[in-house]
């Protein structure tokens, strides 16, 4: 039974799916709870969430005797065995004993561990400064679709940050590349380096250098191949404080 879920939510396809695993438990010699690592009474427990159900499930299938009780006693069921299932599933799915055949009434597919490739990444990031005072300043990285919103692009890993710290140039002044004597800014020239797994990446400042004025640059970086990694972002400033 394909599903995303191992325990199906719909009602019809949950019906089937408590007959076919109650069968599966109770078959074979030793029967399939016993191989698949099941005690007695985790299997005599799974027998009796299948009972109520189906007792439940032929009152609430039948208008003439659905009620709100009924509904409610079906949902609270399925809500029960779910709860006490998916921690034996867990156990089944480890199970050396388990079979493709077991995998499909359990539902309990093979995980896929085949790498998704992922191609290069065209769009640079956004990104900014924010001071949130005491020395400590927030990056804000974010694709320019999502301009409400920090955000990584879907074919990253994370962010590289580069930053520098002008030695001169403070206060509320743009920033006069020519003050460092060493032409624009460009992330090689950056003294300082950051991974960040998340778009917001906070950084903390010593207090000599409040007032200060800060450049950085950031890309979206992949780590299995780094010739993917997106080109750098504008720079953008920022004053410590």
């Amino acid at each position: 039974m394909a599903t995303e879920r191992r325990i199906p939510a719909k009602d019809s396809d949950f019906n089937s799916y408590l007959g076919t695993t109650v069968t599966a438990l109770n078959t074979g010699t030793p029967n399939g709870a016993e191989r698949l690592g099941l005690t007695t009474a985790e299997h005599n427990e799974w027998i009796d969430y299948f009972n109520q159900w189906s007792a439940n499930y032929a009152l609430y299938v039948n208008p003439d005797t659905r009620t709100k009780t009924i509904t409610d006693q079906k949902n609270s069921i399925k809500e029960a065995f779910g709860n006490f299932a998916r921690p034996l599933l867990n156990r089944i799915a480890a199970s050396p004993n388990l079979t493709p055949s077991d995998r499909n009434t359990f539902n309990l597919p093979e995980r896929d561990t085949t790498p998704t490739p992922r191609g290069p990444i065209y769009e640079a990031p956004i990104a900014n400064f924010k001071s949130l005072g005491g020395g400590k300043m927030e990056v804000r990285v974010q694709r320019d679709t999502d301009a409400t919103r920090a955000s990584l692009h879907p074919l990253a890993d994370g962010v590289e940050l580069r930053y520098t710290i002008l030695k001169e140039n403070t206060g509320n002044n743009p920033p006069d590349p020519e003050r460092e004597g060493d032409g624009m800014p460009t992330p090689e020239k950056c003294t300082h380096s950051q991974l960040s797994s998340t778009a917001l990446i906070h950084l903390t400042f010593t207090t000599d250098l409040l007032g200060k004025r800060i450049i950085g640059f950031a890309r979206w970086i992949n780590l299995t191949n780094p010739a993917n990694n997106s080109g750098w972002s504008e720079f953008f400033t920022g004053i410590i404080s």
